[in-house]
């Protein structure tokens, strides 16, 4: 910063000042505005400000649940960066989200000596991460707290859903994917009836210690390896691919409880707080039956009744996908009544304003009940789709400004019946001509000048790259 200073302080004023505002419009660029609901809208427009305050441009470095603005858990990097700040910027400022992403490659080396240092091949990420990348937990459980090497190969895979970055892929996505599936495969033991199991974590819910068989930690294993696999093909590295990887990925289980009515948060639960059994649902995608899904949020919804800026979000995102807004409503008064405060709108970790102070990370979580709850928005490997996307509650229309994917920028606009689609006027004129569809029906091309395309919001509709064709 000292550095900065002495390099503008010798500059006209007003030069300065169009600088910044030409930065700031760069930065705001991207974004999620709400009509007709003001008290919504500040909340977006705090939350999205603080996550963008805990980030900057040219800068390969990752963030932490207090931002900036503090040194809340002493400014080290957790799971919170990979799965409920980046994601936004991801969908708004894929520059950043590279950036992040980098902070975790160029750490492979100390990934790799703390694998090693567990007699496990591969990367194991630490659970708290700092600037040179070693483990910096001061509680001796966080270095079981394994499920964040799942966390990161999912975010990497999501970079490149979202940017199909070929080149990206080959030199910095797979390093990282590979290395994660070779953890996991050195990690999980084979039973005699040759499946595996995975002992000794400690679960999402960090009560649960020295347990078999987390049903998240399981998850983004079983999702690590099977991205790991599809990586390899897509970089002609098939030879690189573990003999165990395929029958690791499809036999890892996730406990039921003795009825098979919901998800245990591990092998012996009895309860829990069931934040990693809710992210099951979003943002894994884990396929299971819709009763078991709604049994899923029925039975932790009652488990952990303050809860914190962390929990409600999801329950957010996955009654609006079962397509009960009313449910989703209740549960977005909650992510916020009790965790928000003051007039800059800040949010707190734990309900009533204690915890982390400026707690991004609930913000993060916010932003995503906004275009992955409101707008309905999944990644897949061939497109990004809008799931029966509806405005929020007591607002007339949810826009996303310049959402980026593969290359371009989309600008949306959702109101009560209809999903709008037209490309921003900064969108590169470059990037491959996307095409939008409606439940599966005729693509239209979304070209530089043209008005918006209008399609209907109920149902899906999907944006991908038209086939063969160039903008």
């Amino acid at each position: 910063a000292q550095m900065e200073y002495g390099g503008v302080a010798g500059r006209e004023p007003e030069e300065v000042y169009k600088q910044h505002l030409a930065g700031m419009q760069q930065l705001w660029r991207g974004g999620i505005e709400i009509d007709g609901n003001l008290e919504l809208a500040r909340h977006v427009n705090s939350s999205w400000w603080n996550l963008l305050l805990s980030y900057r441009w040219g800068q390969n470095m990752s963030s932490s649940p207090g931002g900036l603005a503090n040194n809340c858990y002493k400014g080290h990097s957790f799971w919170d960066i990979e799965q409920f700040m980046w994601p936004n910027l991801l969908m708004f400022q894929p520059q950043l989200a590279a950036a992040s992403l980098q902070y975790r490659f160029d750490r492979r080396g100390p990934a790799q000596a703390n694998a090693a240092k567990w007699k496990k091949a591969g990367l194991k990420f630490p659970w708290e991460s700092a600037v040179t990348g070693e483990e910096v937990c001061p509680w001796p459980g966080g270095a079981k707290e394994i499920h964040i090497n799942g966390d990161i190969s999912l975010a990497f895979w999501q970079y490149w859903q979202a940017t199909a970055d070929g080149a990206w892929l080959r030199s910095i996505g797979w390093p990282v994917l590979r290395g994660v599936a070779e953890f996991w495969a050195s990690w999980a033991e084979e039973l005699p009836n040759n499946g595996f199991t995975v002992r000794g974590v400690v679960d999402v819910d960090e009560r649960a210690v020295n347990v078999t068989d987390s049903s998240y930690t399981n998850a983004v294993a079983m999702l690590a390896v099977a991205n790991g696999i599809r990586a390899a093909k897509l970089v002609g590295q098939e030879q690189s691919v573990g003999s165990s990887w395929e029958n690791l990925g499809a036999s890892l289980r996730l406990p039921m409880d003795e009825h098979g009515l919901h998800h245990l948060e591990h092998a012996t639960a009895k309860a829990g707080s069931g934040l990693g059994i809710i992210m099951l649902q979003y943002p894994l995608g884990i396929p299971v039956t819709e009763e078991v899904r709604r049994n899923d949020l029925d039975f932790y919804s009652r488990s952990w009744p303050n809860g914190n800026a962390m929990f409600w979000w999801d329950f957010v995102i996955n009654w609006l996908h079962l397509g009960e807004p009313g449910k989703a409503a209740k549960y977005l008064r909650k992510t916020t009544q009790k965790n928000v405060f003051g007039p800059f709108n800040i949010w707190s970790e734990t309900a009533g304003g204690g915890g982390c102070p400026n707690f991004v990370t609930g913000a993060g979580a916010f932003l995503q009940a906004m275009w992955a709850g409101y707008g309905g928005i999944r990644l897949s490997d061939g497109d990004l789709s809008f799931h029966n996307p509806r405005v929020p509650p007591d607002s007339t229309e949810l826009r996303f400004r310049a959402l980026a994917y593969r290359g371009s920028l989309v600008n949306v606009r959702i109101t009560p019946s209809t999903i709008l689609l037209q490309l921003h006027n900064e969108s590169p004129r470059g990037a491959p001509l996307l095409a939008a569809a409606h439940d599966g029906g005729v693509g239209h091309s979304l070209k530089h000048g043209a008005e918006p395309l209008a399609l209907p919001s109920a149902g899906v509709v999907s944006l991908f790259v038209a086939p063969g064709r160039d903008s």
